[in-house]
């Protein structure tokens, strides 16, 4: 009973911090590690539109291979990881002429992301020279993960 009367005594501190909108509280908390530089937030123009509909191949970690990656085309990567359930997607390749068509329509803001250290929204290109990485390649690699069992817990 002792305890149920402390959380009764707190509950109009805790209805005041979750009714304020004064604070953002995610401001606490330090984004110092090395996902730092993913994007968190991302808008775009084009209605049902993702970035893992850019993949023209997905690059595997490949050990054997002189590269280190072997290039797997989108369209069979669900079959290779059906195959060999431990395949390492390490990177994306985006077909650049449907870039090329997006941006003629849409502009190059037809995708946006945001970065942890800025409230600005940047498109590709602003991306790449600002943080040296391509934002479009990190959106696909988050939806392909986001796909996908990670260390296939529940399997």
């Amino acid at each position: 009973m002792k305890i149920i009367k402390q959380i009764d005594d707190m509950n109009p501190l805790i209805e005041r911090l979750l009714d304020s909108e004064e604070e953002n509280w995610l401001e606490c908390v330090p984004w110092n590690g090395e996902e730092r530089d993913l994007p968190v937030g991302s808008q775009t123009r084009i209605p049902g539109f993702r970035a893992i509909n850019l993949v023209r191949f997905w690059e595997v970690l490949d050990v054997a291979s002189d590269e280190g990656f072997k290039l797997v085309a989108a369209e069979k990567l669900k079959t290779l990881l059906k195959k060999v359930p431990d395949t390492i997607v390490i990177g994306a390749q985006m077909n650049e002429n449907s870039v090329k068509r997006l941006t003629g329509t849409y502009g190059k803001r037809f995708f946006v992301a945001k970065h942890t250290g800025s409230s600005r929204l940047y498109n590709r290109w602003e991306w790449k020279k600002a943080f040296k990485t391509d934002v479009l390649e990190l959106e696909a690699l988050k939806q392909l993960r986001s796909q996908y069992p990670v260390y296939r817990v529940g399997k």
